[in-house]
């Protein structure tokens, strides 16, 4: 992996961004790269020209309270540019949360945008989740490490 010349990307150069960080990560046979943090699990996929970024929170709202998480998607949507927030309902009667970032690998990419993506999407998740937390603080049901 090249700082400077675009290569193709595989998950095992992303994995190297994570050795690298000194991340702990769980390569998955069916393509996937996962890893997580006490508040969200995270992956990472290729798929076609992109390399994928998904993360879920771990809060799950009634989906009673649908109106009042679309406020707040909305509200971060609309005032952060990454990462994209979303919702839906994965079983009845609650909620999940999940934030998205793609880059675009058609033409390769180099070990410094692999990295720069890889981490600021951590980044922007983490902050984009925390603040998730500070708007309803009532779905936190895990504690985070010191």
């Amino acid at each position: 992996m090249t700082d400077s010349e675009p290569t193709a990307v595989t998950l095992d150069r992303v994995a190297e961004i994570f050795q690298a960080e000194k991340l702990e990560y769980i390569p998955e046979e069916e393509g996937l790269l996962r890893t997580g943090f006490p508040n969200a699990a995270v992956s990472l996929v290729i798929e076609g020209d992109y390399l994928l970024f998904d993360a879920a929170w771990r809060g799950t709202p009634p989906s009673g309270d649908a109106p009042i998480i679309l406020g707040a998607v909305n509200e971060w949507n609309l005032t952060q540019m990454m990462p994209s927030l979303s919702f839906s309902e994965i079983t009845e009667g609650s909620l999940n949360l999940r934030a998205h970032r793609g880059l675009y690998i058609g033409h390769g990419a180099t070990r410094n945008q692999i990295g720069a993506f890889v981490m600021s999407a951590i980044e922007n998740t983490r902050s984009c989740f925390h603040w998730l937390e500070t708007q309803f603080p009532q779905y936190v049901t895990w504690e985070e490490a010191e």
